[in-house]
């Protein structure tokens, strides 16, 4: 290369750092901004984008014409995925179900700590049409997006409509949905047998949580978000299987548990009992606890030896009532079945060859029975635990069975 080419090479590098440089830009954008105020145009424009009062104005008119996409892209929000449009949406839309604007008058806005803040006085109305006042606080943000540019922008800060740090608290295996967008797994921490998600920051108002997967039905909750780092528990909800699962649970119901009974007043062997339960040995070992009490119940004179020749017989046994008090899902695919079940029976204690020598007895008892089943991906279940508990069905919950009204909350009972 000769020395002419190097110096060309050298000169066309110079100019090329000359409009890289700051100093360089600020001219051209003093030249650009000296021709268009020679046509009238460039101040004009910047005064209507840097005018606060503008902003402010704007954002109002968009509130009491219900304009939320216009309003949410004047926001100036905290980086978060969960702070969507359509989650800002169905937050205005519950502030105007009972009161909203319709009217305004925009005050003087007044610097506060770098911020330029709006009073307006404002005239509401409620959802029967009675008209009220209101003062609403906007606060606006300057955004400059270089330090040369004499264009600014105006953000609606919105501090006040924003929460931070919220945890969901959920059960393993539940897909979570928060405003109708699926939360992924790995957004959640496992703990405790449990799977905890942390939202960074949400807005405040009534949020729609959902639960579901392959097992129970959709859930929807409706939870009030109100404070930072507030704390949502909803492993505690009342999820039901979906109709395949739930065909399977009742008719393990009526195969297992009531045949249960239907076993004892034919007081069958325990072993053939245990046949519909699984082999598990704590299973086994509380469903024999179980039959051992129904038993008593049922034959409370069977043992006495007042008459040598009784003949001890059951004949009528009746469900009264069945009532399914609930389902507690503690894992992806486990449940936790709650039956009150209500019956009655009618016995007597007679001596052979001799019917006016017997005593007729009857009786209305009352059943807590708690199993776990697992559900299974073929649409079957599994028991994997077994409580039952019994008592004396009381007159109450008698005559609330024969009016058909029971819906009473049974007493605590052993086991």
């Amino acid at each position: 290369m000769d020395k002419n080419t190097e110096k060309k090479w050298d000169a066309k590098k110079i100019w090329k750092r000359i409009q890289r440089s700051t100093l360089y830009q600020l001219f051209s954008v003093l030249v650009f901004l000296g021709v268009c105020a020679g046509i009238g145009i460039g101040f004009a424009v910047i005064d209507t984008e840097s005018d606060p009062d503008t902003v402010a104005e704007n954002y109002m008119k968009n509130y009491i014409s219900g304009n939320w996409s216009n309003m949410y892209n004047m926001l100036e929000l905290p980086k978060s995925q969960y702070l969507t449009e359509e989650s800002f949406t169905t937050v205005m839309y519950q502030q105007i179900e009972n009161t909203r604007i319709i009217d305004y008058k925009l005050g003087e806005g007044k610097k506060e700590k770098g911020k330029m803040v709006y009073k307006i006085k404002c005239k509401t109305m409620d959802a029967n049409g009675n008209e009220g006042k209101q003062v609403v606080k906007v606060s606006l943000n300057k955004k400059v997006k270089h330090w040369y540019s004499l264009i600014c922008d105006w953000k609606v800060d919105a501090g006040d409509m924003v929460v931070t740090g919220l945890k969901v608290k959920t059960v393993q295996g539940l897909d979570l949905y928060f405003d109708g967008n699926k939360l992924s797994p790995r957004e959640g921490k496992e703990e405790d047998g449990a799977l905890h998600y942390f939202l960074t920051a949400t807005f405040k108002g009534k949020h729609t949580f959902t639960l579901r997967n392959n097992y129970v039905n959709s859930q929807e909750l409706n939870q009030t978000i109100s404070s930072d780092k507030q704390e949502l528990d909803l492993t505690t909800s009342q999820l039901v299987a979906n109709d395949t699962y739930q065909t399977a649970i009742d008719a393990f119901h009526e195969t297992t548990i009531q045949k249960f009974y239907k076993n004892a007043m034919k007081k069958k062997k325990i072993r053939e009992v245990l046949e519909d339960f699984p082999k598990e040995k704590t299973i086994r070992a509380d469903v024999k606890e179980a039959y051992n009490k129904i038993l008593k119940q049922l034959f409370p004179y069977a043992e006495e030896e007042v008459y040598t020749t009784n003949k001890f017989e059951i004949y009528d046994f009746t469900y009264l009532h069945t009532q399914n008090a609930g389902q507690t899902y503690t894992a992806p695919n486990q449940l936790v079945c709650k039956y009150k079940m209500y019956y009655h029976f009618d016995g007597a204690n007679t001596i052979s060859d001799y019917d006016s020598y017997s005593m007729s007895y009857s009786g209305d008892y009352k059943a807590m029975v708690k199993y776990t089943l697992t559900l299974n991906d073929d649409g079957s279940v599994t028991m994997t635990g077994f409580k039952m508990s019994f008592g004396k069905a009381t007159k109450e919950e008698l005559d609330a069975i024969a009016n058909g009204t029971i819906d009473l909350e049974v007493e605590q009972m052993e086991g």
